[in-house]
């Protein structure tokens, strides 16, 4: 898949132990709404036991920054 000139982060650190989710909290929910928003690209190599959908995803900065943004106000932080 091509980014379309896309800034991507590189990579979200592996959410899982190649095969269940060991990690979870606020950065699982920014990544499950990253991918909700089609701004999580998953990276596959087939001959590993990562798991594509958690594992080394590459991620949109400004998504992202916007996303975090969105959860940081949610959870009652404020610029002063």
């Amino acid at each position: 898949m091509m980014n379309m000139g896309r800034k991507l982060v590189p990579v979200f650190n592996p959410f899982t132990d190649g095969k269940k989710l060991v990690i979870r909290g606020v950065g699982l929910e920014i990544l499950r709404e990253l991918r909700r928003r089609g701004s999580a690209i998953p990276k596959h190599n087939p001959l590993s036991r990562e798991n594509p959908e958690y594992d080394w995803v590459s991620l949109d900065a400004e998504i992202l920054k916007g996303g975090s943004m969105k959860f940081l106000e949610r959870a009652g932080c404020r610029r002063d």
